[in-house]
């Protein structure tokens, strides 16, 4: 039996509602940017690594995501 590894999921059946938004969000720019799908799994992957080191920092999280959606 596979654990999910991503803490912001681990304790729940359902992960933070922010978290569906923002990767939704993020492979809808990954798309535009004319992503190709390896290369979009990887950047979405390392998004949730990133955001699952901060899931209870809100001001780490923000600044996350102004990075990774300023291209």
């Amino acid at each position: 039996q596979r654990q999910m590894s991503i803490r912001a999921c681990a304790a729940c059946y359902l992960p933070h509602r922010f978290v569906n938004r923002l990767a939704d969000m993020y492979v809808h720019k990954l798309y535009q940017d004319g992503g190709d799908p390896d290369r979009l799994g990887r950047e979405l992957w390392a998004f949730l690594g990133e955001l699952d080191e901060v899931v209870d920092d809100a001001p780490a999280r923000a600044k996350i995501v102004r990075r990774r959606f300023a291209s």
